[in-house]
């Protein structure tokens, strides 16, 4: 069968929004759709005053899928959004927000005994930003900014034993930032760094007895990050900085006799975040002109989790 819901509105200062999301399938295939469009003119304070504010922004997404049985599916998406903002506390305006992206994934489920699931995808994200002064006269006054990751994920779920059970899985992501500063005589877009993370993580669940079960898991994220600036920009141009950050955690619940539907749980955890793009690039707050690329440390957090959770 298929659905389709509509919605518009309609308000002061030109304001109009729709919104549409149809969807079709069967037990073999199944196809979506997902629209809006939003805009609005300059609106007028309370003296009447025109502020500087307008907007449109708009986006469109659909995927295709194929099921070919109750324990396959398989799934191919693409998106695309755009639009622009006047803003009324800058100097300049966002005169495009363009955002490309594209995915297939799939899932497998009864491969055997001991693989429950696997889950796989791919994808390619980018994002081309403009900043200008277009919408006030000056066309010539621009910078862009652009960032395209390429990312492929694949979990199995895993039974080992009739008490154990097990995730298991690996991430990839290539992404590369880059922009130009056209009032600085650089028209061209030019890379300005490129971050790359391979990571493999796991976690299991024991089932100790009836009501009690322990979990753990584990994730390792190996890091490379390359200063693509400039020698003028950067004393740390075409350097590679690479980390490997570890994060777990354990946990221990238990289905409460005393109180009805309760469980109690207590667990350590301990993780560790790579800095950032803003934190590696953009960061200028070091007296040493962007040496934030090799000094900043990772993010490392630990933490203790009490409690109970009444269903």
């Amino acid at each position: 069968g298929y659905d389709v819901h509509a919605s518009g509105l309609v308000g002061s200062f030109g304001r109009h929004d729709e919104v549409v999301d149809a969807n079709l399938g069967n037990k073999d295939y199944f196809a979506t759709f997902t629209g809006s469009n939003s805009k609005s003119d300059n609106y007028k304070d309370g003296n009447g005053n025109e502020v500087h504010s307008k907007y449109h922004r708009y986006s469109a997404s659909s995927s295709v899928g194929v099921t070919p049985d109750n324990n396959k599916r398989f799934e191919l998406s693409a998106g695309r959004s755009n639009g622009y903002a006047a803003y009324a506390d800058r100097t300049m305006d966002g005169t495009k927000f363009l955002r490309e992206n594209i995915a297939g994934k799939g899932q497998i489920k009864n491969v055997s005994d001991l693989v429950e699931k696997i889950d796989f995808q791919v994808s390619r994200n980018t994002i081309f930003h403009t900043m200008s002064k277009a919408m006030r006269g000056t066309p010539s006054e621009y910078m862009d900014v652009t960032h395209d990751t390429n990312a492929a994920r694949i979990t199995s779920d895993l039974n080992l034993r009739a008490t154990t059970r097990a995730k298991v899985g690996f991430d990839y992501s290539q992404s590369k930032h880059g922009g130009n500063m056209p009032g600085m005589g650089a028209i061209a877009i030019t890379e300005d760094s490129e971050f790359k993370n391979t990571a493999l993580f796991a976690e299991i669940t024991e089932e100790l007895s009836k009501g009690k079960k322990f979990i753990a898991g584990y994730r390792g994220d190996y890091w490379s990050v390359i200063d693509k600036r400039s020698s003028m920009s950067s004393d740390t141009a075409g350097q590679t900085r690479t980390e490997l950050t570890n994060s777990g955690f354990a946990r221990l619940e238990n289905q409460l006799s005393s109180l009805q539907n309760t469980n109690s749980f207590i667990g350590i955890g301990r993780s560790e975040r790579m800095p950032d793009y803003w934190e590696l690039i953009s960061n200028k707050s070091n007296t040493s002109a962007h040496s934030a690329f090799l000094t900043t440390k990772t993010e490392k957090t630990n933490q203790i989790d009490i409690g109970l959770i009444n269903k």
